[in-house]
């Protein structure tokens, strides 16, 4: 297996507060076993030297992410942003504030799920700070108002403050305050106004904006109680859209100036008898279809991992512990069948539609993942998930039924 290794600079090895604050890195995050957590796993001294041990993940910092493609799309932001959320909420409920929440420090994996890390600055609910009283400790562009003024008495909410920077970012490509200097950035995350993130981005709704700055309000009180309801709130708002099919918008708009051209005739026969859906079904319903799967072997992935979780808790006898990840499972399970209806919906209506139109998409499709700017790992990962769509199409195609549990599991985990 591969692991990562973080050292402590030998020249500070000497300092109590460094040694300090470097264990509790490491005991902290080793209490936080959650799929969208980088997950400690050991921490020891050699030589006088001190070493944190923690799974390697093979991916890219979102950052850098960020700066490479610019502003997300609005579905991409938001899917990476709520396993975000989950993974703060779960910290949170452990009594552990992040206190540097920031685009560098969540690694976006092969499979294109969020793993928070760093957890350097990270404090316990009611333990000592190591730091000196007035030290704010952070990055100054994700940093609450209260952790610049106030260092020592910050709970949970300045985590929903940097988070709701870090959604700002995901969605403008830029930061909401930013200035020539520390000193500037802090006095406008202070005391400037919230700047609206539809000045940045006009396709960001009004809904969506109105979450934004309700996160990164000023004051706590006015803010997300928790990452529990900024993701509730997140989901409430995904569910409220009302999908919109631009595309074959366009096409019907094309095919109308089309039929006039060709004639009367043959515009009532078409109007009249519209026998084939739009031309941009397959592209439309590829890209549904390849998100859904990726859903699915996530889940399927994340069972075997608690799966693991729950032989050890059994083996320890730890009796209300399994009965937790029981839970999970079950209820990860009644995720899998409810997106398996979706997944077989979807691939019915691909093959409602003219086989060579689907496989000439499924090339087109393949093509556009190769010339996109995203890391090369999260590209063949993608290319993977759309391969086993083409799979499940091209059986659903020659009626040897619907994609069941046993199928899509062996072709996840297989992939």
């Amino acid at each position: 297996k591969k692991f990562a290794v973080k050292s402590l600079s030998p020249a500070l090895t000497e300092d109590f507060q460094f040694r300090e604050r470097f264990y509790q890195e490491a005991r902290n995050q080793a209490l936080l076993d959650h799929p969208n957590i980088v997950q400690a796993t050991d921490f020891f001294e050699d030589n006088q030297q001190f070493f944190f041990v923690m799974e390697y993940v093979d991916g890219s910092d979102l950052g850098e992410i960020i700066r490479t493609r610019g502003k997300l799309p609005e579905d991409e932001a938001l899917a990476i942003f709520k396993l975000i959320l989950e993974g703060l909420d779960y910290a949170h409920n452990k009594g552990i504030i992040h206190r540097d929440v920031k685009s560098p420090n969540v690694i976006i994996d092969a499979s294109g799920r969020p793993r928070i890390t760093d957890f350097g600055i990270a404090v316990m609910f009611g333990s000592q700070r190591h730091t000196e009283v007035g030290t704010p400790v952070g990055t100054a562009w994700y940093m609450s108002p209260e952790q610049i003024t106030n260092p020592q008495n910050i709970d949970h909410r300045s985590d929903v403050y940097s988070a709701g920077i870090l959604l700002y970012e995901m969605l403008t490509g830029e930061m909401p305050f930013d200035g020539n200097s520390e000193f500037s950035i802090k006095e406008k995350q202070v005391n400037a106004p919230r700047p609206d993130p539809r000045e940045k981005n006009p396709e960001i709704s009004a809904e969506l904006a109105k979450i934004v700055l309700k996160a990164i309000n000023k004051n706590p009180d006015n803010r997300f109680h928790g990452c529990a309801e900024f993701l509730d709130f997140i989901k409430k708002y995904e569910a409220s859209k009302t999908p919109i099919p631009t595309r074959p918008v366009k096409w019907m708009l094309l095919s109308l100036t089309l039929i006039v051209i060709i004639g009367l005739g043959v515009a009532t026969y078409k109007i009249i008898h519209p026998t084939r859906p739009s031309d941009a079904a397959p592209e439309l319903l590829i890209d549904i279809g390849s998100k859904e799967a990726a859903i699915l072997c996530r889940q399927f992935f994340e069972i075997s991992i608690i799966h693991q979780n729950l032989e050890i808790a059994g083996s320890l006898g730890e009796v209300e512990l399994a009965q937790g990840y029981k839970n999970q499972i079950h209820e990860k399970e009644l995720n899998i069948q409810d997106g398996l209806t979706k997944y077989n919906d979807i691939l019915k209506k691909l093959g409602a539609l003219e086989k060579p139109a689907v496989n000439a998409e499924f090339s087109r499709y393949f093509k556009r993942l190769e010339s996109e700017h995203s890391p090369p790992e999260v590209v063949a990962e993608r290319k993977k998930i759309a391969n086993i769509l083409k799979m499940h199409y091209q059986e659903y195609s020659d009626q040897t039924g619907s994609i069941n549990n046993s199928i899509m599991h062996d072709a996840c985990m297989e992939r």
